[in-house]
């Protein structure tokens, strides 16, 4: 699978992307993806983060769009989601629409109107 079939499915905008680096996940609705200059950059209209070693659960994110280099390699799983993983070792899974989201009601710091 490439990045640029990837562009051409109608069901990763409105799908969700879960990102896990150093133990730190971050997740939130896909609001575009694009690639640029050998980037691939997915932006957000928000992004949750959890750190597993903080008690204190999901919390809105400063942050708005992951980027990874083009060459990471994505990879179709089970349930028509997408796979890949990037350095330091991180990794991602993207959720087509009607699969796994996050409930935004669970981000602390995120109001109805950032939904």
């Amino acid at each position: 699978m490439t990045w640029e079939e990837i562009l051409e499915r109608d069901d990763i905008v409105g799908g969700d992307i879960e990102s896990q680096e150093d133990g730190i996940i971050f997740r939130g609705p896909i609001e575009s993806i694009k690639i640029k200059d050998g980037i691939v950059i997915i932006k957000s209209k928000w992004l949750a983060r959890l750190d597993p070693r903080e008690s204190d659960g999901w919390k809105k994110s400063d942050t708005t769009e992951l980027s990874v280099s083009a060459n990471s390699k994505p990879e179709k799983i089970p349930g028509n989601r997408i796979y890949f993983q990037f350095p330091p070792p991180g990794q991602c899974i993207i959720f087509p629409k009607g699969d796994s989201k996050l409930d935004p009601k669970l981000v602390k710091d995120l109001t109805p109107e950032q939904y």
